[in-house]
């Protein structure tokens, strides 16, 4: 039974620190769209939408509302 305890503290420090690293991730972006020039503001912005929607991030990180409406009705 020891086991189990000592895996499932395991886990979640590995969880704790998966969401400390994306966090911190966040942080990095933000500050990019804020002081980076053009090409990395836009490229913060997509990692940022592929984040915070992960379930409708696709290749070119936008769609059109049409196409989301019709892809969620499925």
């Amino acid at each position: 039974m020891l086991a189990i305890g000592v895996t499932m503290v395991g886990i979640l420090n590995h969880e704790e620190i998966r969401l400390r690293q994306q966090e911190i991730e966040v942080k990095a972006l933000a500050a990019l769209i804020a002081h980076g020039n053009h090409y990395y503001s836009k490229q913060a912005e997509r990692r940022l939408y592929e984040i915070a929607m992960p379930d409708i991030a696709f290749d070119d990180g936008f769609e059109t509302l049409e196409a989301f409406e019709k892809r969620s009705k499925q």
